[in-house]
């Protein structure tokens, strides 16, 4: 009696049940975080996306069209990009990563490398020194 009642007493009545709902709560909380993160990548995409336009705007003497022209593709690139991650699920930048990995596995070493010193030093040149 008090043998069922254990068996009872665990999730969907088979042992091992709670941790089958503890992974899959950790992988809900784990997208949560995703798409909270992703959202906000989406949101400071688009604040820098205006600042480079508000940048573009100044250079408008004919001497330095070019820039200005330059600054508003990147510009346009950014809010594609901002909007592409808004509306993409998490799961599909995922795959098109793998993909990517999967056909050009050199080609996405180096941008990761590349992406982390670029991380390295945004985070190295937020840091002030206290003398």
């Amino acid at each position: 009696m008090e043998q069922d009642q254990q068996v009872k007493g665990t999730e969907h009545g088979t042992p091992g049940g709670a941790p089958r709902d503890a992974e899959e709560k950790a992988r809900d909380i784990a997208h949560e975080a995703g798409h909270v993160g992703k959202t906000v990548a989406a949101e400071e995409l688009g604040a820098l996306a205006g600042g480079i336009r508000r940048s573009a705007a100044e250079w408008d003497d004919q001497r330095h069209a070019w820039v200005k022209q330059y600054l508003g593709n990147a510009a346009d690139g950014l809010d594609r990009f901002s909007d592409t991650l808004r509306e993409r699920d998490l799961g599909a930048f995922i795959a098109d990563a793998e993909g990517i990995a999967r056909r050009h596995p050199a080609v996405f070493a180096a941008c990761c490398a590349a992406a982390g010193f670029a991380l390295t030093r945004f985070l190295k040149s937020g840091k002030r020194e206290i003398s």
